[in-house]
Order: C-alpha cells, then structure tokens, then sequence
C-alpha cells in the first residue's frame, strides 16, 4: 500500500496522541529561537538573503522596508510560523522513519527556521538519526555557520545551541546570561 505524504500528514494530525507527541514546539523551543532571533519592531535586509524581515526574523508576503510590529504580533507570527514549518518537519521526519523526541524536534526546528527545512533534513543528519548515532546527527549542525561565504559567530553560537538542546543537554540563554535545560 503507497501512503502520499497528504494521507499520511492527515494521520498525523487525526491522531490523538499528537498533543503529548513531539511534533509540537515547546516554550522551550520557542525560547531558543528568540534568543537568537531579537526582536525587530522595523522592517530590516536579512543578512544572509537580503528580503525583508521583522520581529523574530519573520519575511515573506506583505513585509517590506515600511513594516512595523508590536511584540505581540511578532511573537504570534513566529509561532504561526513555526506551526506550519513544525508540521512540514515532523512529516518529513516520519517519512523517513525517524525516531526523535521533543528536546531533538525544538532543536531541528529552530535549525530549519533559520537554515531552512532542507538543512535540517538532510540526508546525512537523517542517516544518522535513523542509525541512532545521535552525537554524529548532531555535528552535522554544527556546519551550518556561514553568512555569505563568512563564518559568523552568532551562528556559531546559535549552532551550538542547537546542538545542545539535540543532545539535551544545557543550552546558553545569551539574554539572561544562563546555561537553560528543557523544562527549566
């Protein structure tokens, strides 16, 4: 039987076991990424693609060089998006047959918020994950660091983050100068 990646999304959503699955960004998760994504009230040129970003490195339709938000639609913009990329991620994760739980979703989240869905599924990371070689998958983040061919040290930072969060480990919250653990 050939499941399309429609029907097996539909499954996914119609189980009820998806509030307690880790298919869903905790307040942990959604912390990591606006310790490395700082508010924006204006728009401003991303660095690394040059568009237009606002609030926690929000872009796409409707946002240019005029744009303004509150902190409070940007923090609703960035857990709608992350909603639907979490949907996108945990899809992708499941058809590959993926083992992950909720510390290595938030950290693959945030990777694919700021380097994109295919950077944090990548074949490499995800051979890895299948394998159980979870220390390999998580190294394979730590190669994503560079800004226009230059390494940059807030991506380092981040990076590294991420990597800790996979591992559950401790991460470093920059805004309150702490080491953070899920559920912490």
């Amino acid at each position: 039987m050939v499941i399309n990646k429609i029907t097996y999304l539909l499954f996914i959503l119609s189980s009820p076991t998806l509030v307690a699955s880790p298919c869903r960004v905790s307040e942990e998760g959604v912390e990591l990424i606006k310790n490395y994504e700082a508010f924006a009230p204006r728009a401003y040129r991303d660095s690394g693609g040059g568009w237009w970003a606002v609030g926690y490195g929000s872009n796409g339709k409707g946002i240019n060089k005029h744009t303004v938000w509150t902190e409070t639609q940007a923090d609703a913009r960035l857990r709608n998006d992350l909603h639907y990329l979490g949907l996108d991620l945990c899809t992708k994760l499941r058809l590959e047959g993926v083992n992950f739980d909720r510390d290595q979703f938030n950290a693959l989240l945030s990777f694919a918020y700021n380097a994109g869905l295919y950077a944090a599924t990548n074949p490499k990371l995800l051979g890895y994950m299948k394998q159980g070689k979870y220390l390999k998958a998580s190294s394979r983040i730590l190669l994503y660091v560079k800004v226009r061919g230059r390494v940059a040290a807030g991506l380092v930072k981040r990076r590294a983050a991420e990597q800790r969060m996979f591992l559950g480990y401790q991460w470093w919250d920059t805004k309150k100068n702490i080491y953070k653990r899920q559920g912490s």
